[in-house]
């Protein structure tokens, strides 16, 4: 198995930057139950983009955390407009080869993401293996 603590450590040993995670509302409700997740929580930062099928709330979140790491996940849940995107569906979208059709849809609003995705081969067959950390 790949645990994410793993590849977050691995990360900040090979670049200067220091990294973060970004998650759906979905993965932040299933957070505790992740490999070493309190450390995780302390060390570092956790972005949560909203969901309209998960509401966060802080007291959902202490349920499973103490107070302080509870209101660090809870803060840093990013506010704003949002549209239903999930890198889930954008996966099985390419293994059932209708990516080019779905990623038009799901980013039709912000289309800069799918021209990103497209060209930087972000998902698929013929996706970069390598990463712009393991290119520097």
């Amino acid at each position: 198995p790949s645990y994410t603590i793993d590849i977050l450590l691995e990360l900040e040993k090979k670049s200067s930057l220091r990294p973060a995670l970004l998650i759906g509302a979905d993965s932040l409700l299933q957070l505790h139950t992740w490999h070493r997740a309190a450390e995780l929580a302390e060390k570092w930062e956790i972005l949560t983009y909203p969901r309209k099928d998960s509401p966060v709330t802080l007291e959902t979140l202490q349920q499973h955390w103490q107070k302080k790491i509870a209101g660090k996940l809870f803060d840093s849940i990013i506010p704003g407009k949002f549209f239903e995107i999930s890198s889930t569906e954008i996966r099985n979208s390419m293994e059932k080869n209708t990516f080019a059709g779905n990623i038009k849809c799901m980013t039709e609003n912000i289309p800069e993401i799918g021209d990103y995705m497209t060209r930087h081969r972000l998902y698929g067959e013929n996706s970069t293996k390598e990463t712009d950390y393991e290119r520097n």
